[in-house]
């Protein structure tokens, strides 16, 4: 009894091993070389293989093609606007096409590429192979290029168009690669990694950075303070808008023509949309709504606002002009307490004069005073000596009245 329990198990144990190993096959699609050249106007054939390390079952494979530059002319199951399709039930590992043929039309760089396979497993569940992987086939055809876009561009731009369109019910070449809403209208987000959509804009800076936590290329200004994103409604119609990559908030970009500086276009935005701002802004200037970043056609970034009668004025030149009135202001007022501290400098000095004049007077009034006091003392002290000396015995004598 434990002999058949485990001989069931170990029974089992096969089959999953059998059925995994059956789901894990691999198949393999190649074009026998990966680049040929060829001439204008010649025929040539391309050999495509499919094998498997099972046995193939039904099989479906679509190749598409150069249509610029080639021609098919047969080889194939079916072929239809590009595509050459490859399809039938297979009787072993392996099968292959060695006479899918074409011709030449044009010069230039061509090719051949798998977009699909569906390549079953000839078993009784008809499982699934998967593909290791889908190649592709150069294909160099000298000749008279008529400017088409080399075959694997091409094939990147349609894979791009078919994709937006499958994601975001748009048809367009341009890559998107998210969108926004503004009001009502819906809007498509450009990476311009690859891509150069027709705007009329300054002489921008490209840079990367997030968005939606996927690196995109951004428009910028020269110092790399901004980003900006282009972006497309349903009718192919550009306008940019600025973002903070951070919250992802856009914020519109407006266009002074009309009292600009010099007459030039700026390109003004939302301090908000700003990598950096500077130390000297203080915070109730950035949350006043009157402070922009301006970007000029050359891509210089600055921080501008308007004044009081509608021009647009750099922001550090307003802020001096601000500090030159503050300083004249200030200079004012010490101008009014020098002015006043002379007036009264001088004035206390009339006054000391004055009265210095005065004293000297007084002391000239007293002296002269004293002197007329001393002359009268002195004359009273003649007389009445000679006076006296009259008296004397000797007065007769004229030189004793004179003594």
């Amino acid at each position: 009894m434990l002999g058949m329990m485990l001989s069931a198990f170990f029974f089992g144990i096969l089959l999953l091993f059998d059925r995994i190993t059956a789901s894990a096959t691999i198949v393999n699609i190649t074009f026998g070389e990966e680049a040929i050249a060829v001439n204008q106007e010649e025929t040539f054939k391309v050999p495509v293989n499919i094998k498997a390390d099972g046995n193939i079952g039904y099989y479906e494979v679509q190749i598409k093609y150069d249509v610029n530059r080639m021609q098919y002319v047969s080889g194939a199951d079916a072929e239809d606007n590009g595509i050459i399709t490859l399809r039938g039930e297979g009787w072993g590992g392996e099968i292959s096409y060695g006479n899918i043929e074409f011709k030449a039309i044009s010069g230039g760089s061509a090719g051949m590429k798998v977009m699909e396979a569906s390549i079953y497993n000839n078993d009784e569940e008809n499982s699934l192979y998967e593909p290791e992987f889908l190649p592709e086939l150069n294909i160099e055809i000298n000749g008279d290029d008529n400017d088409y876009l080399p075959f694997f561009e091409q094939v990147k731009i349609d894979d791009r168009i078919q994709t937006t369109l499958d994601t975001y019910g748009i048809k367009t070449d341009a890559p998107i690669v998210g969108s926004i809403s503004k009001g009502s209208e819906r809007l498509y987000v450009v990476d311009m990694t690859d891509y150069t959509p027709n705007l009329q804009i300054w002489n921008y800076t490209l840079v990367t950075d997030l968005f939606m936590g996927q690196n995109m290329t951004y428009i910028s200004d020269s110092a790399r303070n901004v980003r900006v994103i282009p972006v497309m409604n349903a009718k192919g119609a550009y306008s940019i808008y600025a973002i903070d990559t951070q919250t992802n908030e856009v914020y519109p970009i407006q266009i002074a023509t009309e009292g600009g500086i010099d007459g030039k276009k700026y390109y003004i935005m939302s301090l908000e949309a700003c990598s950096s701002l500077p130390e000297e802004m203080t915070i109730p200037e950035r949350e006043s709504d009157t402070i922009f970043y301006g970007i000029d056609v050359n891509g210089i970034g600055d921080y501008y606002r308007y004044t009081a009668d509608g021009k647009l004025e750099t922001w550090a030149n307003s802020l001096k002009n601000e500090k030159k009135q503050e300083l004249i202001s200030v200079l004012k007022v010490i101008l009014i307490i020098l002015g006043a501290s002379a007036v009264i400098a001088l004035i206390t000095l009339l006054i000391v004069k004055r009265r210095g004049v005065a004293n000297k007077l007084k002391e000239q009034f007293v002296y002269v005073k004293d002197g007329v006091v001393d002359r009268k003392q002195y004359l009273f002290v003649i007389s009445q000596l000679t006076s006296r000396e009259i008296k004397r015995k000797y007065a007769r004598s004229y030189l004793g009245i004179i003594w």
